[in-house]
């Protein structure tokens, strides 16, 4: 299938991708972690990039993959002197 692509449907992913952005870095400041010390990666688990080495279907992308990123993740320091919570 070919798609044409115009600056609107472009428009329209990067739209999509600052939201995504945004409600995943509440969700894991809601966690504990800084969204500001985790990225966020552009992948395709269709056909692997950025997922285990850098794709070079998308060169425009200077950051970690995804295994390098999580690799990376210092997870946030929990209490352990309280009773242990779980979430519902």
């Amino acid at each position: 299938m070919l798609i044409k692509w115009t600056k609107k449907p472009l428009t329209i992913l990067k739209k999509d991708l600052k939201k995504s952005k945004k409600e995943m870095g509440a969700f894991l400041k809601k966690v504990g972690y800084n969204p500001d010390k985790i990225p966020f990666i552009p992948i395709s688990g269709w056909v692997g990039d950025n997922m285990i080495e850098r794709s070079d279907n998308m060169k425009w992308y200077k950051g970690p993959f995804l295994i390098e990123a999580l690799d990376a993740v210092i997870p946030p320091k929990r209490p352990s002197d309280k009773p242990l919570r779980l979430p519902l």
